[in-house]
């Protein structure tokens, strides 16, 4: 019981044997049931016949499915066919996104490099998303994000606040190893850009500039430890307006965290929207990568 206090106890005589009928909308198998005409019966029947019309009739809008399929009970899947994929990621992928973020005003060789690291990460981030929807039977993204699970798994029909719980922990844990990653990055984006960025154009970049992303940070100059640099960049990123706080640390300044901030969310936001970035073949997508890892950032930044 998640509730503190003394477990109710419930008579035997109380208790429904499995021959007695329950009403239809409790969905009992292996029980007998009926019709219930009350008010709950009446309303599970609409919503029945709706989920129905809509998976028939195609009335569910391209935005919402974006290329993936329903299930009997209306949960959109993580999986599709792979042309209607790349067909709702043309529609669905707005540029603007990534250009208000700073996007455009980076230059080739930058977009190459962030665009790899970001790519990196979102596979990383997929890879145990999905580990974590197999392990407890969850075939919706959605569900498994926010961990609202409606239909469980028999497995876990008896413990399901404890599951819920226990996937919206492992969840917390899984976004802030990556935002720790994502504020790690932007700080040595902000400090090394030089060293990261000065590539020519017809250069590409190798595997020791996406390294440098995920290097300790350097603590020349600064008036901080580790900890508090990477605290005081998501603050910088994150809290405030971006036209009102000013200031540095160290070597780095606000202005730089925001910028590189900007253009490494966009960046997530490409790698997981653009239809150029798709894996062709692949029948799964997921799309909560940049706003489980960065939403922050990109609202602060539109």
């Amino acid at each position: 019981f998640p509730k503190p206090g003394p477990p109710a106890v419930i008579d035997k005589d109380l208790i429904l044997k499995r021959t007695y009928p329950r009403a239809h909308w409790r969905e009992k198998k292996g029980s007998p049931s009926f019709t219930d005409t009350g008010i709950v019966g009446q309303l599970y029947d609409q919503l029945v016949k709706e989920i129905k019309s809509r998976r028939h009739q195609s009335e569910l809008p391209n935005e919402a499915l974006a290329g993936r399929r329903i299930d009997q009970k209306g949960q959109i899947l993580v999986l599709g066919d792979t042309k209607e994929i790349a067909t709702a990621k043309e529609t669905i992928y707005n540029p603007l996104i990534p250009q208000r973020l700073g996007w455009a005003s980076s230059s080739t060789a930058e977009v190459e490099l962030l665009l790899e690291f970001a790519g990196e990460q979102k596979q990383q981030y997929e890879s145990q998303l999905i580990s974590l929807m197999n392990q407890y039977k969850v075939k919706s993204e959605g569900e498994i994000v926010t961990g609202c699970i409606m239909k469980y798994h028999k497995l876990y029909k008896r413990r399901r606040h404890d599951v819920s719980e226990e996937i919206r922990r492992q969840l917390r844990i899984i976004r802030e190893e990556f935002r720790s990653v994502f504020f790690r990055a932007v700080y040595n984006l902000a400090t090394k850009d030089a060293a990261l960025l000065a590539l020519k154009e017809n250069e590409t970049p190798d595997d020791s500039g996406i390294q440098a992303f995920e290097m300790e940070i350097d603590l020349e100059d600064a008036d901080m430890d580790s900890k508090e640099l990477l605290e005081w960049t998501e603050k910088v990123a994150t809290e405030a307006p971006w036209n009102e706080m000013v200031g540095t640390q160290g070597r780095v300044t606000v202005a730089a965290i925001r910028t590189y901030a900007g253009r490494l969310a966009a960046a997530y936001y490409v790698a997981t929207y653009s239809p150029e970035m798709h894996l062709a073949g692949s029948r799964s997508v997921l799309y909560s990568f940049p706003w489980v890892v960065a939403a922050d950032v990109i609202a602060c930044g539109m």
